[in-house]
């Protein structure tokens, strides 16, 4: 009601159609997410690096609704599947790329008022100039944010412990909680704890109706090879590459 009510009352004269709006994020956050984080636009609102050591960054916009936004930021894994209806898939391709852990402005899920306004951006403003100079102020407010996550997680072992702090919180737990159990349990089998990863999809929260899915997840987990070395190790071990 509140984009609405502004509109009528002459405060707003633009509204961007989705593909306008499209090209006006591409606009404004692809130089900048390119520059600081190496990401290019995918399209469909997704923003991704290069595959990496089995992890690729990725940036995607959280839509609130059909006309307003935020950014998400976190890492997808080429080993770790998600469920599509009852079965297993895996999105190692840009057509197929979805993160398996992300995070957004913690002034976007606990603030109110301007400390949120500057990290959401919207659709509609005076005029396209107006509307694109909001998008560079929100992304300026959170490419920081995005730099000090990627930082703290770079390592696979602080990127788990991240994960599993992050399951804690309701908040997390009820918009990625199935994928980000998921990811985290593979995780914990490619660096050699599996059964840490079995305890982890004990945890899964899924109806009856999937335990089929839960049985084939634990076998995938069974034969997830160890993708790092314990610490102390060196050289590559040729059963894992």
């Amino acid at each position: 009601m509140a984009v609405w009510d502004r509109w009528l009352r002459g405060g707003d004269s633009l509204v961007l159609t989705p593909t306008e709006w499209k090209a006006l994020m591409d606009e404004a956050f692809s130089p900048l997410l390119e520059r600081e984080l190496g990401l290019s636009y995918l399209g469909n609102y997704f923003w991704a690096g290069p595959w990496e050591d089995h992890r690729r960054r990725m940036v995607r916009v959280f839509l609130i609704n059909q006309s307003s936004g935020t950014l998400q930021w976190g890492w997808a894994f080429d080993f770790a599947p998600h469920l599509s209806g009852k079965r297993l898939a895996w999105h190692r391709t840009d057509r197929s790329a979805r993160q398996d852990v992300w995070e957004v402005s913690p002034d976007f899920v606990k603030s109110t008022g301007q400390a949120r306004d500057r990290v959401t951006f919207n659709a509609w403003g005076r005029d396209r100039k107006a509307i694109l100079r909001e998008h560079r102020r929100a992304i300026l407010a959170l490419l920081p944010l995005s730099r000090r996550y990627y930082a703290g997680t770079a390592r696979p072992e602080a990127l788990l412990r991240s994960m599993e702090t992050a399951l804690e919180d309701p908040y997390v737990r009820f918009t990625q909680g199935t994928q980000l159990t998921i990811s985290a349990a593979f995780l914990a089998a490619a660096l050699g704890r599996t059964e840490h990863g079995r305890e982890l999809l004990a945890h899964l929260n899924v109806s009856e109706q999937y335990q089929e899915t839960r049985r084939l997840l634990t076998e995938h987990l069974d034969r997830q090879p160890r993708l790092w070395p314990e610490k102390g190790e060196t050289g590559d071990d040729p059963e894992h590459r």
